[in-house]
């Protein structure tokens, strides 16, 4: 860039690469359309040279650089556009709440604000949630790309009268080829327990509940098929 035009952006004159992304400034005006001054312009957690490099869009907050257990992170949005849990039934903003994946990872829920949620609360040892995570990986795959995620929470493993481990996780995501999160409760029982007491959670596992863009619990159902999840999931993204 010249000088007048990194004077007309706001960059620094004698620093190739402003916000220290590892994209020049000239690269971020001319070839990626980023934001020479925000190291990650999408928001998504990535900066700009990261996401170049990996072949993800730096200017799409629906796509980042996947891998084992990298999930985007909208929390900070979430954060500034004041989005504050009014509580755990069917038409209240969701508390925020932590998961662990299956390298021990923390996973904020509000990191997929903006994202059209479906959480599946399931278990090892239960056939219609089996049934499910067949088909899960390929409706992720269908509506990734328009801000959709599926989050699986694993309640046990393969016995009900143990919780979901790491082990477990692990076991349950290579099964399954699944790419999306495979997690467990933090605290085991917290949410499940304050969404059935809200009376969203209903019947026996598979447990479903779907969140829109803005966090709120819009949808919920149980059992096998989820043909009506799906048609949900879809009237929303559109």
């Amino acid at each position: 860039l010249t000088w007048s035009e990194e004077q007309e952006l706001g960059t620094d004159p004698a620093e190739a690469d402003t916000d220290g992304d590892g994209v020049s400034d000239g690269d971020e005006v001319q070839e990626l359309g980023t934001d020479p001054l925000a190291a990650d312009s999408d928001g998504d957690g990535y900066d700009d040279g990261l996401e170049r490099e990996e072949g993800s869009s730096p200017t799409d907050g629906f796509s980042w650089p996947e891998g084992d257990c990298r999930w985007p992170d909208f929390s900070d949005e979430a954060a500034d556009n004041g989005v504050v849990g009014s509580g755990w039934a069917l038409g209240d903003i969701i508390h925020d709440f932590q998961l662990i994946d299956r390298h021990e990872g923390p996973l904020s829920l509000y990191q997929y604000y903006g994202f059209v949620i479906l959480l599946d609360f399931s278990a090892g040892w239960c056939n219609p949630c089996r049934a499910i995570a067949e088909d899960a990986e390929e409706l992720y795959q269908e509506h990734k790309s328009r801000g959709f995620t599926v989050i699986h929470v694993m309640l046990h493993g393969n016995d009900d009268s143990i919780y979901a481990d790491t082990e477990f996780l692990t076991e349950w995501t290579e099964e399954y080829g699944l790419t999306f999160p495979v997690t467990r409760e933090q605290e085991p029982e917290f949410v499940t327990n304050s969404l059935r007491t809200a009376g969203t959670l209903v019947g026996g596992i598979p447990n479903f509940v779907v969140l829109d863009r803005d966090l709120r619990i819009d949808f919920q159902a149980s059992g096998y098929p989820d043909t009506d999840v799906r048609e949900r999931i879809a009237e929303l993204l559109d």
